[in-house]
């Protein structure tokens, strides 16, 4: 029994008034008190999701990325909609045994009226879409086709509910419930009401009717199956007291039964089948229990197979507990066999079964069948606020939708939403609120959720504790189809560092509810959902608050004030970066902001203090100078406007700070400078220090010069001393100022123009430069050396001549000038060309012969005398190889030229002529004297080969020979002998001759056998004979033309057997002797005739 009977997969059909169908809706609700109300059971159509017009379209602007990657298209606008929502489709079933059992169906998906609808639910009225999920390619029978798609509903029917708009539509990276959901998911309930079935609704004569055929299924094994009433469930067929029993609506299938008189008889009761079609790797739900004879006895076998390849894949035994059966459907399956077969073994006893007035006992009853596909989850939309505020909380509404065929667990445990954190977001206790927007059963409620929040994966995991009800009471702890969950939490976005998107990542890992799982599948499965990310700005109310505030000017530092409004100007520019829409990647971090906040707090400076404190020095000073005796009042004045002067520039530069410290800096560097404002003598000390400075600079220059020997610089030195002792004694006689400049000036041009004589060094130095002016001419003159060795020697003679210079110039005495003069002059003459360049190109050209030679020398197929000829061409490139790098100048020339020369000597090579050739009249000789061989047809082929393999050896020896010879002469001794031997090799033909002579044999042993074959001829056996040597013939052709020795032997063998079938006719002897038989009988028969003789007489006559 399915006890969520949705959708019904029916075979009959009948009409249902508008008045019968809330007559059944009544009683249904009154005889399950544990179902979903009717209010909740008939969802209103504005409930159900609506498709957008644009499948991009976002629901709302805050929607987040996920979508449901399955939601079907909009129907058509004259395309039929169901009337109401499937009431607890998909829902788990009582733990307890109670079900729900639905008392509506959608319009165009059975035969069921629609409460809500006036008009009658014909089934010529269904309009079901063609792609509708779990539908079409399962209807049970050609009578619930659907209505062509331009066949409309009865102008009363509800309009078409649009669905919910979904988030955008490449939403999960993971989706492994995806065929669960969409087109080709099954949907539907097996019912057995075959309007051709016709059942007694009698309880008092319980009647079961009979057939061996049901429209849409197949009977196991060609058997039967029995149908009863479902008036029958308050019979004595059935269990009164069980209150799935009374679920039971229409006919109700005995898939079993037994003869009361005989335990082994089961009336060809077998089972029933059904073929329906399913997606690959989707969640079957199949929803039945198997309702109870009086006995409180019955259960029923359920076998999956799968239709194409005829294959078991499981099999359940299904009594009066759990209802949901999931099966996990194959990836290789899309058609399935369902049979339900009768469990025998569960009624082993059925002696206190009600045994029916046919004499059969009944069980394994089933009402109908709900075939579902599993749940599916999905993150159907999710509102959250256009951005997130750093240091603020914020809060996320995620909307948690099934849309697959059949409720996804709440049980405790069994339903996780896991969502992984961005760095710097953390999650706010105590925030997490749980609603089903749009209902999920009457009165329900989702119990508080368990939080755990692993701070170091930063990551919180929310999950199931089971669902109740307002009043408390047990209900089914699932999220039913169409439904969805909306949690509710907050986070706390406290070290977001720049404006950005965080990506939060979410899982949902989740299983479809069931009571029974089917061969040990893996219900539970994990959703991963893609990152959806939220906009996060700045904090900037600390920053605003600054910008606010009011500043007086004058109590701070100009450079202060104005970078406080530099600051100011950057503030307003962040906090203008939305009016200005200024991209996110561009905009202020929160250490920006932070960091700006503190740089305002700190950046005006003040100057008041630090002014004062220049002021009060500035008059100490002026004070000081007005009260000296030493000065007069020219300097008095001159240096009071110095003071007030450095005041205020001390006072500027503190205007000019943007720190405390600075201020500070500049205020202490005022004073320093206000301390050294004191009148001092400062133009006749200057005067003598500007003349001791000349001096001090004139015999430094005349110390450094080399063109002086010290003699002549202690003449001039003296000189220069008594000018500068006479301008001392004369600026302290002077009175004015003018007078001691006029002294001074004097002074240093008389000490300026004193210079010592410097005849010694001039002329060792223009001995020294004649020498190296020869040298210089004679570098040239070497052939051995190039230009650049030329240019290198000359280069080097004019480094050493300046080095000669000034070692003669920094000499000091006489006896040093000769020594050093002539050292250096040594040094000049010893410098000589470098030859290196052509040296090496001639080394190397010698190495490239010689290692030309020795690889002439492994030449391995060369003779004596091509080897000695490549040596010689190699002698002759080296000789004037060498003769050309030596004629050549410049280093490039000698490089190109030696370049050529190696090429020349490598580009020789040994020629080797005389072997190959020799080699190549070897291989002709070979291969003319296989041929010849290869066409007589004198040898068998293994006799050619023998004689081949000694060809092989022989062209062998030959290659072996040549390759150790070393002369012209060794080679052609060589290859002359080995021609010579190869063209001695012969087949050999004893194989055919052989066979032949047996052929031979044979005949002549033949043809005396014909002779002495007395019942021929001599002309019979001649003729034999010829046959004989015509065989002979053939026989001898056969072995020509036979390859192998197998096809000799074969030949011979065939021939041989033709020779000895060979007989002469037998044709005139016999014919003589029955001619002369026939006569003596013909004159036998005459004597008897004969009457005139005696028998005696007759007998001598024969």
């Amino acid at each position: 029994m399915n006890l969520f009977r949705q959708q019904k997969f029916s075979i009959r059909k009948f009409n249902v008034g508008i008045f019968s169908a809330l007559i059944a809706t009544v009683t249904f609700i009154s005889t399950n008190p544990t179902t979903a109300s009717a209010a909740e059971q008939n969802q209103p159509a504005q409930n159900q999701p609506a498709q957008p017009a644009d499948a991009n379209t976002q629901p709302n602007a805050n929607a987040g990325a996920q979508a449901n990657p399955t939601a079907q298209p909009a129907a058509p606008a004259n395309q039929g909609q169901p009337a109401v929502q499937p009431a607890n489709q998909g829902g788990q079933a009582n733990p307890a045994g109670g079900a729900a059992q639905p008392n509506t169906q959608p319009a165009g998906q059975g035969n069921q009226a629609d409460p809500n609808n006036a008009a009658q639910a014909q089934p010529g009225n269904q309009a079901t879409p063609a792609n509708q999920a779990g539908q079409g390619n399962n209807q049970a029978t050609p009578n619930n086709n659907a209505t062509p798609a331009n066949q409309t509903q009865p102008a009363n029917a509800p309009a078409a509910a649009q669905p919910a708009a979904p988030v955008a539509a490449n939403a999960q990276t993971q989706d492994p419930n995806a065929s669960n959901t969409g087109e080709g998911s099954i949907n539907t309930t097996l019912t057995f009401d075959d309007p051709a079935i016709s059942t007694d609704e009698n309880r008092q004569d319980p009647t079961v009717t009979v057939t061996d055929k049901v429209n849409g299924y197949s009977l196991i094994n060609n058997g039967k199956i029995g149908f009863v009433n479902s008036e029958l469930r308050r019979s004595d067929m059935f269990d009164k007291n069980n209150p799935q029993n009374y679920q039971a609506k229409g006919n109700v299938a005995a898939l079993g039964r037994v003869n009361a008189n005989d335990s082994t008889d089961h009336g060809n009761f077998n089972g029933i089948s059904k073929t329906v079609n399913v997606k690959p790797d989707s969640e079957l739900i199949i929803n039945f229990t198997t309702m109870q004879t009086n006995s409180k006895q019955g259960a029923t076998n359920l076998v999956i197979k799968d239709a194409k390849k005829n294959t078991e894949l499981a099999t359940v035994n299904v009594a009066k507990t759990g209802t949901a059966h999931l099966f996990k459907v194959p990836t290789d399956a899309d058609r399935l066999d369902l049979q339900f077969i009768p469990d025998n073994t569960a009624v082993a006893d059925a002696s206190r079964i009600t045994t029916n007035k046919d004499g059969y006992k009944y069980y394994s009853f089933i009402d109908n069948v709900g075939l579902f596909s599993g749940s599916h989850l999905y993150v159907k939309n999710r509102d959250l606020a256009p951005k997130a505020t750093n240091n603020k909380e914020y809060t996320i509404n995620t909307e948690i939708g099934n849309n697959g065929n059949f409720g996804a667990s709440l049980k405790a445990d069994q339903f996780k939403y896991e969502v992984t954190l961005p760095q710097g977001v953390t999650y706010v206790n105590n925030s997490l609120t749980t609603t089903f927007p749009n209902g999920n059963e009457d009165s329900t409620v989702l119990k508080n959720m368990t939080v755990n929040y692993d701070q170091n994966a930063n990551k919180v995991t929310f999950t199931s504790q089971g669902v109740t009800t307002a009043r408390g009471t047990h209900t089914k702890e699932v999220l039913f189809p169409d439904k969805s969950l909306k949690l509710s939490y907050k986070v706390n976005v406290a070290n977001i560092d720049t404006p950005k998107n965080i990506d939060f990542n979410e899982k949902l890992t989740y299983r479809t509810a069931s009571d029974v799982v089917i061969n040990n599948a893996q219900p539970e499965v994990t959703l991963t959902a893609d990152p959806f990310s939220v906009a996060v700005e700045m904090n900037k109310d600390a920053l605003q608050q600054q910008v606010n505030s009011q500043v007086d000017n004058s109590h701070y530092t100009t450079a202060s004030i104005a970078e406080y409004n530099k600051l100011k100007q950057q503030a307003d520019t962040i906090l203008n970066e939305d009016a200005n829409h200024v991209k996110t990647a561009n905009r202020a971090s929160q250490a920006d902001i932070d960091g700006l906040v503190t740089k305002l707090q700190a950046a005006l400076i003040d100057n008041q203090a630090a002014i004062a404190e220049l002021d009060t020095k500035a008059q100490e000073k002026v004070t000081a100078a007005q009260q000296s005796k030493k000065v007069t009042q020219d300097e008095v004045a001159a240096l009071v406007t110095k003071i007030n002067n450095d005041k205020n520039n001390a006072i500027a530069e503190i205007n000019k700070q943007t720190t405390a410290q600075g201020v500070t800096t500049e205020k202490d560097n005022g004073i320093a400078v206000l301390e050294q404002d004191v009148i001092t003598p400062t133009v006749k000390p200057q005067a003598k220090q500007d003349i001791i400075q000349a001096v001090t600079t004139r015999k430094q220059q005349i110390k450094k010069s080399n063109a002086s020997l010290q003699d002549e610089k202690d003449v001039a030195n003296d000189k220069i001393g008594k000018i500068e002792t006479k301008a001392i004694k004369d600026i302290d006689a002077a009175t004015t100022n003018a007078q001691v400049e006029a002294i001074k000036t004097k002074a240093i041009n008389d000490i300026n123009q004193t210079t010592p004589a410097t005849t010694a060094k001039a002329a060792a130095l223009e001995e020294f430069d004649e020498v190296v002016q020869a040298q210089i001419d004679q570098a040239p003159l070497n052939p051995d050396t190039t230009n650049e060795e030329v240019a290198e020697a000359i280069e080097r003679i004019n480094a050493a001549k300046v080095s000669g210079v000034k070692a003669i110039e920094a000499t000091t005495t006489a006896q040093d000038l000769e020594r050093v003069k002539n050292e250096e002059i040594s040094k000049i003459e010893n410098i000589t060309d470098s030859t290196q360049t052509k040296m090496d190109a001639y080394n190397e050209v010698k190495q490239a012969a010689t290692a030309r030679k020795a690889q002439n020398a492994t030449v391995s197929n060369a003779t004596n005398e091509e080897v000695a000829e490549a040596d010689a061409a190699v002698d002759a490139a080296q000789k004037q190889g060498l003769h050309d790098i030596q004629v050549v100048k410049s280093k490039q020339e000698v490089a190109d030229t030696k370049s050529k020369v190696l090429d020349k000597i490598n580009a020789i090579q040994t020629q080797a002529k005389v072997k190959p050739a020799a080699d190549t009249e070897v291989e002709n000789a070979y291969n003319t004297r296989k041929q010849e061989i290869q066409n007589s047809n004198a040898s068998t082929t293994e006799e050619k080969q023998a004689a081949y393999t000694e060809l092989d050896t022989k062209k062998q020896e030959a290659r072996t020979n040549l390759d150790a010879a070393n002369t012209n002469s060794d080679v052609t001794t060589a290859k002359d002998n080995s021609i010579a031997a190869i063209n001695q090799v012969q087949a050999a033909t004893t194989k055919k001759s052989d066979a032949k002579a047996e052929i031979a044999q044979k005949a002549s042993e033949r043809k005396t056998a014909i002779e002495a074959m007395n019942d021929s001829t001599t002309e019979e056996q001649q003729a034999a004979k010829d046959k004989v040597d015509q065989a002979v013939v053939t026989a001898n052709a056969d072995i020509d033309n036979a390859a192998a020795n197998n096809d000799v032997d074969n030949a011979k063998t065939t021939n041989e057997a033709t020779i000895a079938a060979i007989t002469p006719d037998a044709n005139v002897k016999p014919a003589a002797k029955q001619a002369i038989a026939d006569k003596v009988q013909a004159q036998e028969t005459a004597i008897d005739g004969n009457n005139g003789s005696t028998t005696e007489e007759k007998a001598a006559a024969k």
